[in-house]
C-alpha cells in the first residue's frame, strides 16, 4: 500500500510541475512560451542563435550568393513554377537563380532520386 501511495504522489507532482505555464503577461493571460514572430522559420520552426546565420566558411557557399541551375526537359511543364520559387526565395533572402552556363556546381532539377 505504501509503494501504491509513494507512485500516486509522485504521479501527481510530475503532472502538476509538468503543467506550470513558463510565463504570465501582465494582463493576467497565462503563456507557455512567448516566441518573437520574427525568431520564427516556416511560422512554427525556432532555430538556435548558432544555426541561424547558415555556413560562414567560404567554401561552403555560392560565389556572389548565385546558384546555378539546370531545369531538365521533362519537367518544362513546371519551369515557371520553379522560377516563381526562386523569385519568391531570392525576395526573401539574398540567394540569386541564374541558368546554368559552365559552372561546375550547380543545382540540377530533374525527375528522380536524389
Amino acid at each position: 500500500m505504501y509503494q501504491l501511495l509513494k507512485y500516486f504522489f509522485l504521479t501527481v507532482y510530475v503532472s502538476l510541475t509538468c503543467c506550470i505555464p513558463l510565463n504570465v503577461n501582465d494582463d493576467g493571460n497565462n503563456h507557455f512560451l512567448q516566441i518573437e514572430l520574427e525568431d520564427l522559420i516556416d511560422d512554427d520552426v525556432i532555430l538556435h542563435e548558432d544555426y541561424r546565420f547558415g555556413h560562414h566558411k567560404k567554401d561552403h557557399v555560392w560565389d556572389n550568393n548565385s546558384i546555378p541551375f539546370v531545369i531538365d526537359s521533362k519537367l518544362d511543364q513546371y519551369r515557371s513554377l520553379i522560377k516563381s520559387a526562386h523569385e519568391h526565395i531570392s525576395s526573401k533572402t539574398c540567394i540569386l537563380f541564374k541558368e546554368r552556363t559552365d559552372e561546375q556546381n550547380y543545382v540540377r532539377y530533374h525527375i528522380g532520386r536524389g
